[in-house]
């Protein structure tokens, strides 16, 4: 059983604190909104804010723990995480939101890649198959946050609930420093010939172009659904946050279930199925007139988006094996980036044409990506076999 490895059940923890991370801005986006009275473009250049540090954690992470491992990272990340938290708590003016978001952006993209990297290179067999279960955390990390602000925010002051979080998640530290991580990779150096090589690799660079597009629209979800229901409904705080938790579950229930899936299906009809059933949730978002069905389009996005992460990161880490946290830095580098166009595209459309382009856009995407399958299906053939 995995969860018998320290090591996974540290990778779990980490990418539950991530999808908290993750979701943070989306969360607070309407709050900060009104207490900042912040226009639409301004809240695309904060959400970009996020995104960018996320980018710049994915960046570091491989070289870094290909050669020097993962523990003291995991730790140093953790902080960085608690020092955004904590400035958020203590936020009075909007320069410290910004670096507040630029800290918690850093420290999640670091371990959100470093996670998926230790559980690629501990898991011999079944690697698809536990890249989802690790992934299911991220999903039940973004479904906390979301809902313990929504239940607390009740009670007490947004400020106050993010001092909790930080709190919180500062005491994971104690669990990280009594693991004992798999040992560096490379701790002689990186090969830097080998690594710039990867930069040419047609598989890697297809795969990472997939996860740029679909890391722009996840992101859009995250950051952008909330206001999009908030101008077309008339919604109490508390059913607005609670929708990003329907969200959420769907992504768990699915990556829960991965195993089961993949006796049934290849990797690829499951991203073609779920494509199809994302791009059904929006339609649903996009036509709804009540809040059940808000709920169940955005539950049927979750599912669709679920599997498409943990199978693509399988294929590049499988394929890229002895350099696995660099290959997957900069699959992670390609999918962040997609998060910063795609948060700052969407600012710009919802600027000059209205958030209710919101689903239209959505929807494009999700197209160009079932579009984009069969590619992968001939990729696929040239990949060695990965154990799913």
């Amino acid at each position: 059983m995995i969860f018998k490895n320290k090591s996974f059940v540290s990778a779990c923890l980490g990418l539950f604190i991530a999808g908290n991370v993750f979701v943070s801005f989306g969360t607070l986006s309407v709050y900060l909104k009104n207490r900042f009275l912040l226009d639409d473009l301004s809240m695309g250049s904060l959400s970009a804010v996020l995104s960018f540090g996320i980018l710049m954690g994915s960046i570091v992470f491989g070289p870094i723990v290909d050669r020097y491992g993962y523990k003291l990272l995991t730790i140093i990340s953790t902080l960085i995480i608690v020092s955004g938290f904590e400035l958020i708590a203590a936020g009075d003016s909007l320069l410290l939101i910004y670096i507040a978001f630029i800290l918690l952006g850093i420290g999640g993209g670091i371990i959100n890649g470093s996670t998926t990297a230790l559980v690629a290179d501990i898991s011999q067999e079944e690697k698809g198959a536990n890249l989802s279960l690790l992934h299911a955390f991220y999903g039940m990390g973004a479904l906390c946050m979301p809902f313990a602000t929504g239940f607390l925010h009740n009670y007490i002051t947004f400020e106050r609930i993010f001092f909790y979080f930080g709190i919180v998640i500062l005491l994971s530290i104690l669990f990280y420093m009594q693991i004992t991580f798999p040992k560096p990779k490379q701790p002689h150096g990186l090969p830097w010939k080998k690594v710039l090589t990867l930069l040419k690799e047609t598989p890697l660079l297809f795969f990472s172009f997939f996860l740029f597009l679909q890391s722009g629209i996840e992101v859009i979800i995250n950051n952008w659904t909330l206001q999009y229901i908030q101008n077309k409904y008339v919604l109490e705080m508390s059913n607005l946050i609670y929708v990003l938790s329907f969200y959420a579950i769907g992504i768990i229930i699915v990556r829960l279930s991965f195993r089961i899936l993949l006796r049934k299906s290849k990797p690829v009809t499951i991203l073609l199925i779920s494509l199809c059933i994302s791009l059904s949730g929006v339609f649903v978002l996009w036509f709804s007139a009540e809040y059940l069905f808000l709920l169940i389009g955005i539950f049927l996005v979750g599912i669709g988006f679920a599997s498409i992460f943990p199978i693509m990161l399988a294929f590049i880490s499988e394929k890229y094996s002895d350099l696995s946290g660099t290959a997957l830095g900069i699959a992670f580098l390609f999918a962040l980036s997609g998060s910063v166009t795609f948060n700052l595209f969407m600012g710009m459309i919802s600027k000059t044409f209205g958030i209710n382009k919101y689903p239209l856009i959505l929807s494009i995407v999700i197209v160009f990506l079932i579009l984009l399958v069969t590619k992968i299906s001939k990729l696929n053939n040239k990949v060695r076999k990965v154990s799913f």
